[in-house]
């Protein structure tokens, strides 16, 4: 085995490591926030496509949430301006760059498809208007919108390269069946070239 593969070993699992970490404790928030209030908010995506999804609580389970973590730095809005993420892209340049070979590219086309259908995650309102937190142990994680909580982008080692969806970053939103929280992923934006999905990380993490 060379040496550079034996140094994108470590790395891969380093990534994996940090990444069983940070989910551990973004579950163990939720479930504390659960425990807190005494109830389980009206914030979470149901199991069963058929239920409408509800977003009545997500104000009062963000609070909780966050009071479960160890956050060192908040930045309400200018989040990349305030030093508290590094330079992601957002859905619509991740869009384009996956679809600038396509024979009938439009570059306009696809910036109003991923501002139609994951605004909160394009590369201005990551950077410029979503709230994002620093914890203690460095995982960074910012909202996708008002709704706080419920669907939130989690970069688990940082200010740590390589910060690309489906290396050290990855979408996550609530799912609830009625009685707990869970938090699951891959929503609106997909790994990048190279990358692993949130599912199959898992899938590899916790086999």
């Amino acid at each position: 085995m060379t040496i550079p593969t034996l140094i994108a070993n470590y790395k891969e699992k380093a990534l994996e490591n940090q990444f069983k970490r940070s989910y551990a404790v973004l579950n163990q928030a939720l479930l504390s926030a659960q425990s807190q209030l005494g109830y389980l908010p009206k914030c979470y995506y149901e199991y069963n496509a058929n239920t409408p999804n509800t977003v009545s609580g997500c104000t009062e389970l963000t609070e909780n949430f966050l009071s479960s973590l160890k956050i060192v730095k908040t930045c309400k809005d200018h989040a990349f301006e305030n030093g508290c993420i590094p330079e992601y892209r957002g859905v619509d340049d991740i869009l384009k760059e996956q679809h600038k070979d396509d024979e009938d590219y439009d570059e306009d086309y696809w910036q109003d498809y991923a501002i139609r259908n994951c605004g909160g995650f394009s590369t201005s309102n990551i950077r410029n208007r979503n709230s994002s937190y620093v914890l203690a142990d460095g995982t960074i994680l910012f909202f996708y919108d008002q709704t706080g909580c419920l669907i939130i982008g989690l970069d688990i080692n940082g200010m740590n390269g390589p910060n690309k969806w489906g290396y050290d970053l990855f979408s996550l939103s609530i799912k609830s069946d009625g009685n707990r929280f869970r938090y699951e992923g891959d929503i609106c934006i997909s790994a990048e070239e190279g990358g692993r999905s949130f599912k199959q990380m898992y899938a590899d993490v916790f086999h």
